[in-house]
């Protein structure tokens, strides 16, 4: 993984932990950062920001009940990844 992708990745990480509940943080994150799964929601908040959106804002308008299910998903961070929207 590149430097590049490995930052975007620990400041998606640091996005979802800061709008997130703590246990559906830490299921779309997983055990680490690598997963491909959390590099589609890495990437996904790198195009929102790069197109002037506030990552935090986009993974703020998830709706709710969305992201307390994700957790029940079989892949919670590709749920969310499939919620982003901006």
């Amino acid at each position: 993984m590149s430097e590049h992708d490995q930052k975007r990745r620990e400041a998606a990480a640091d996005y979802v932990r800061e709008v997130f509940p703590e246990e559906v943080a830490a299921a779309v994150i997983g055990e680490n950062e690598e997963g491909d799964a959390f590099g589609a929601v890495a990437w996904h908040l790198h195009q929102a920001e790069e197109a002037g959106h506030d990552p935090l804002a986009v993974l703020a308008a998830i709706e709710e009940e969305d992201v307390a299910w994700s957790v029940n998903a079989n892949n919670p961070a590709a749920f969310i990844a499939s919620k982003i929207d901006y």
